[in-house]
């Protein structure tokens, strides 16, 4: 285990310097298909969302984080479930157009993990899921101008929780590139 940590923090610190651009993207909003304990289907937004990318000459390394919760409220029972998520998207160049517009296609696999605190009268019961694999088929369209990256991905996911199965979402992350 200790072998895999070191070789983590040695590639996490020596890729920025094989990569042609870094991107970071402190503004990134998500929206997913989900659905409630009802199993009605309803836009979720996710509360906090971060991402940075690494290109190479027709591939693409993301790393993103997300955060997101839902609550319930009634006098006697409520809940409120948060979910955490660490992403990293593995994306390949299809094509472009001029030198602005990419295409690109590829795969995501994560970790999350959910939180689940109930509330019955009083009486507080909180429950922890583990870290949680899951994977994402991605779409993505990308516009690069100077140092200004923004990037428009269609995902579908798939996690043991994730409700329907696979969960479509749309991701628009802005950020710069350098």
């Amino acid at each position: 285990m200790n072998h895999v940590l070191a070789f983590s923090l040695i590639l996490l610190f020596t890729l920025p310097s094989f990569a042609l651009r870094i991107s970071l993207f402190p503004i990134a909003v998500e929206q997913r298909y989900t659905e409630n304990e009802n199993q009605d289907l309803y836009m979720q937004k996710m509360d906090s969302s971060l991402a940075a990318a690494f290109s190479f000459s027709s591939y693409q390394l993301g790393l993103e984080t997300a955060k997101w919760s839902y609550e319930s409220s009634a006098p006697l029972i409520s809940y409120r479930e948060t979910y955490t998520e660490l992403n990293s998207t593995h994306l390949f160049l299809m094509s472009s157009a001029n030198e602005s517009f990419h295409f690109y296609s590829g795969i995501g696999v994560g970790i999350y993990e959910s939180k689940l605190k109930n509330s019955f009268n009083g009486l507080v019961n909180e429950t922890n899921s583990g870290q949680i694999l899951f994977a994402s088929g991605i779409a993505s369209v990308q516009f690069i101008y100077s140092y200004f990256h923004a990037a428009l991905d269609f995902r579908l996911l798939m996690g043991k929780d994730y409700r329907p199965q696979p969960t479509p979402s749309a991701t628009f992350k802005i950020g710069i590139t350098f």
